[in-house]
């Protein structure tokens, strides 16, 4: 922090999707794991909305394509890395 202070995350989930479409208005994209489709939206409230928490966010790439899918990893407070998680996307 800025003040010098230390605040701990514990990692709680990482999830990949695959692009389905690369239009930048109409994207969706598929869990990996789950097979489930996604859209924009969906995606982005489920990493990025909710309880306080960090979401680290990169590419995935496969068969040269830079820009195939996303990797996104969520950490959880320490405090409440146990009790609470993020909105699961609907």
């Amino acid at each position: 922090m800025g003040d010098g202070s230390i605040r701990r995350y514990i990692i709680s989930e990482s999830d990949s999707f695959q692009r389905l479409q690369k239009s930048a208005r109409s994207d969706e994209f598929i869990d990996l794991i789950t097979r489930e489709k996604y859209s924009t939206i969906q995606v982005f409230n489920r990493f990025y909305r909710g309880e306080h928490h960090l979401t680290f966010q990169t590419c995935l790439e496969k068969d040269g394509d830079l820009d195939w899918g996303l990797l996104f990893v969520i950490a959880l407070p320490v405090a409440t890395a146990h009790t609470e998680h993020p909105t699961p996307a609907h």
